[in-house]
């Protein structure tokens, strides 16, 4: 019996034992997209639209209805809701500029179109510049 304890004993051992170092060549480890082969481009990323946009054009088009429908005061707050989402939309401070000229407000529509100058393009900075006079 004790022969047996000391071959599985041996064989034991002889499983945990490490194997011997190779002899050799080292590796050569070459860094991500060095492998010798051209890396292909990644894909381009859809346009993605954001929320706030799609939102913002939303509440310029209600504005712009309550406006033009004699709804002044509703057509302001939808205007600093959009404002809040996207403070930096020509065409807001163009569509209040409007609405505040609507309600008979000289002086804030020149202060919302002397603002939207900073933020118009196009056709918006001409449309905006006519309140600034």
């Amino acid at each position: 019996m004790r022969p047996l304890l000391v071959l599985a004993f041996a064989a034991f051992l002889a499983a945990c034992a490490g194997s011997p170092p190779r002899e050799g060549p080292a590796p050569v480890v070459t860094p991500p997209g060095e492998s010798g082969r051209p890396t292909p481009a990644p894909e381009p990323a859809p346009p993605v639209v954001e929320p706030a946009t799609d939102a913002v054009t939303g509440l310029l088009v209600q504005a712009r209805d309550a406006r033009e429908g004699g709804e002044t005061d509703r057509a302001l707050a939808l205007l600093e809701r959009a404002q809040r989402l996207d403070p930096a939309r020509g065409a807001l401070y163009l569509e209040l500029a409007r609405t505040h000229a609507a309600a008979g407000n000289a002086a804030q529509a020149k202060a919302f179109a002397e603002r939207g100058l900073l933020y118009c393009q196009g056709s918006e900075c001409s449309a905006l510049a006519r309140f600034t006079r």
